[in-house]
């Protein structure tokens, strides 16, 4: 654990507020207590650490490594179309039954809507280049939500982005200047999202896209700031500078949903009118046919065959050319009336 420590004043030195005393100790606060790190500047370079912050310090970076250690193990990680669940057990994220009544619908719009499904399923993962990740959530790891008692399935993802986005932020780099936005979400729903949720995720795209961009301003500063270093901190995080960083302008947000959620004139247009908005603010939309099905049954741990509904995906790939074309288009709206698509 002594190793521990040293790697923690290492890689936080000259971030964190460190408060030299005597030359070989450190004043810092952590989680609202102070604790003292005296460094040994022997060979060894031993740091002892003390102070009413002491055990807290201690417990966090123990609960920290553990849950990295258990990451590494080869029977611990998760899969493709998997969760882990509070016995440490896997479990499908989209059984059979419910594939078939929420993602394999195969009616036309307006027609049969006794047989719709009330609910709505959602799956996402995300990427970043933050070197601290949120274990909570693991990264590139399908994660499945359900809407519940009013709130739509789109909020609460919203929320768990933004709560990872926060945890990223405020974490210590592994090295001054490292990236720690989000870089990426991917959504899959078994219906498009409603009009509000349409425009809350405009909002928590521009958010991320914002932090992106601090977080690439951060990098490039802290690369000018380690030119010509003197001193052995700043000597060694400019060594690790040297590693690339992937260059993100902005996050990569793709939708694919099964099913579009009322967006015949009989409900009003502001649900289309919110797919448009998702559009124009970069999020890419995209519908289930072809190989898409193939992509979603690994995504959910599906072991099945692709729906029989070519009319239905016919249809669909109409109303999204709409969407996503100018006025000059082929798709006009008076094609998707006549047709009884809106």
């Amino acid at each position: 654990m002594e190793q521990n420590y040293k790697d923690l004043l290492y890689q936080n030195y000259g971030r964190n507020p460190f408060v030299e005393k005597k030359g070989n100790k450190y004043m810092f606060e952590f989680r609202g207590e102070e604790f003292c790190i005296a460094l040994d500047h022997s060979q060894t370079g031993t740091p002892y650490v003390y102070g009413r912050g002491h055990q807290n310090l201690y417990d966090e970076v123990t609960g920290i490594l553990g849950k990295q250690y258990e990451r590494l193990q080869s029977g611990k990680l998760q899969i493709p179309g998997t969760e882990i669940d509070e016995n440490n057990c896997t479990k499908q994220l989209v059984k059979k039954n419910e594939f078939d009544k929420c993602f394999a619908n195969p009616y036309a719009y307006g027609r049969d809507c006794s047989k719709w499904p009330n609910n709505t399923i959602l799956l996402y993962k995300y990427s970043s280049n933050a070197t601290t990740k949120y274990w909570d959530i693991p990264e590139d790891t399908w994660k499945r939500i359900d809407n519940e008692n009013g709130k739509h399935a789109e909020d609460k993802m919203i929320e768990d982005l933004e709560n990872i986005q926060e945890y990223l932020t405020i974490q210590p780099d592994d090295y001054e200047g490292s990236n720690k936005a989000i870089h990426s979400v991917e959504v899959i729903l078994s219906y498009s999202p409603c009009a509000e949720c349409s425009w809350e995720l405009c909002q928590i795209k521009e958010k991320m896209d914002k932090k992106v961009k601090q977080s690439n301003e951060k990098v490039e500063q802290s690369k000018t700031r380690n030119k010509g270093s003197d001193t052995f901190l700043e000597q060694f995080s400019a060594l690790n500078l040297t590693t690339e960083i992937e260059k993100v302008e902005k996050i990569k947000f793709k939708i694919t949903f099964s099913n579009f959620y009322k967006h015949l004139r009989t409900c009003g247009n502001q649900n289309m009118q919110g797919l448009k908005k998702l559009l124009k603010n970069d999020i890419k939309l995209d519908i289930f046919s072809d190989d898409n099905w193939d992509y979603f049954f690994n995504a959910a741990g599906l072991v099945t065959e692709r729906p029989w509904r070519q009319r239905r995906e016919r249809d669909d790939k109409i109303i999204l050319n709409y969407l996503e074309s100018s006025s000059a288009a082929e798709v006009t709206e008076s094609h998707l009336t006549k047709n009884g698509l809106i």
